[in-house]
């Protein structure tokens, strides 16, 4: 069905379910079929719907078949993101999500509620695989927020000079995160985790790289029209995502129970045992005498009987796992 947009100068657009005007301006034309979903992108939408829920499901059977809880936590983790995802592309296919920018143009806020979500579960993933600790993933977590809500409002700006403010704001947001991946977190990798932590952080970064361009050429300067801004999403969302998941979980799942720091790492013998390993705590009280440990009341009591400037635990050998 189609509309007359010029039949009645009060009217000045009929926006399909799920949509809404911002600020109608001189250019205002919801009937371009550059500023609309058209078949071709009704296609990108559901094709990337289709991975996010064939990978949401992979990682839920990699979760419930885990033997260990690390594992199944990255595998829980990716359940989460593919799952958020999959909603936002399934709503955006249906054409909802969205409101019609001041030249008509659909601007679809549904992906922006997708990666203020998953996003930080993303970096959350990374900083756990590499023991970064809770402080420094608290501080990348914030810092890509404010990148998602920059990038939020500068899509959502009617005047050219606040979109490309906001674009520069979440650019100079971008910047720790790309020190704190890059760099400092590498600082914190141990010899089971520096391969799965250095793929796994190129990978992202190189990604998280395009987007920015992607950005600027579809929500910030309409080069792209909106269906190859679909498809160009799309094919950064299935990487950065079921990929850099399946990665993860399936090609890096040796190192997945030597993350967050892993005591094993300094324990001999056991990194030799960690499908029987769940947490640090086991792996501490399997390989590490009781007084080291201080789990039983006899090793507290052991500990107090010592020299001073003796360790409890430097005239003990570790016992064989």
């Amino acid at each position: 069905m189609s509309y007359n947009y010029n039949a009645n100068p009060g009217i000045v657009g009929v926006v399909p379910a799920g949509g809404s005007i911002i600020s109608p301006g001189p250019n205002y034309d919801p009937t371009a079929q550059v500023n609309n979903t058209n078949a071709p992108g009704i296609a990108f939408l559901w094709i990337a719907f289709g991975f996010m829920v064939f990978s949401a499901g992979a990682f839920f059977i990699s979760a419930i078949r885990s033997r260990t809880e690390k594992i199944r936590k990255f595998s829980v983790v990716n359940v989460i993101i593919c799952s958020i995802a999959a909603t936002a592309y399934m709503s955006m296919a249906f054409q909802q999500g969205y409101v019609r920018k001041e030249n008509g143009r659909q601007f679809y806020y549904a992906r922006y509620i997708d990666w203020v979500f998953t996003t930080p579960l993303l970096l959350f993933e990374l900083a756990s695989l590499a023991g970064a600790g809770t402080t420094l993933t608290a501080l990348i977590i914030v810092l890509d927020v404010i990148m998602i809500i920059t990038g939020l409002f500068g899509g959502l700006s009617v005047r050219r000079g606040p979109t490309w403010v906001w674009f520069g704001m979440g650019c100079l947001a971008f910047l720790p995160i790309f020190y704190l991946i890059a760099i400092h977190y590498r600082k914190f990798l141990n010899d089971h985790t520096k391969r799965a932590y250095t793929v796994q952080s190129f990978w992202l970064i190189g990604l998280w790289l395009i987007y920015p361009i992607a950005w600027g050429l579809t929500d910030g300067g309409y080069i792209i029209s909106v269906d190859y801004q679909h498809l160009w999403f799309a094919i950064l969302d299935v990487l950065a995502k079921c990929v850099f998941g399946a990665f993860t979980v399936f090609l890096f799942r040796s190192a997945l129970p030597y993350s967050e720091g892993y005591i094993a790492d300094t324990i001999p013998d056991a990194p030799n045992h960690p499908e029987i390993f769940h947490n640090d705590r086991e792996i501490a009280a399997i390989a590490l005498p009781a007084s080291a440990y201080g789990g039983s009341k006899m090793g507290r009591k052991a500990s107090t009987n010592k020299p001073p400037g003796v360790s409890p635990a430097s005239n003990s050998k570790p016992m064989a796992v």
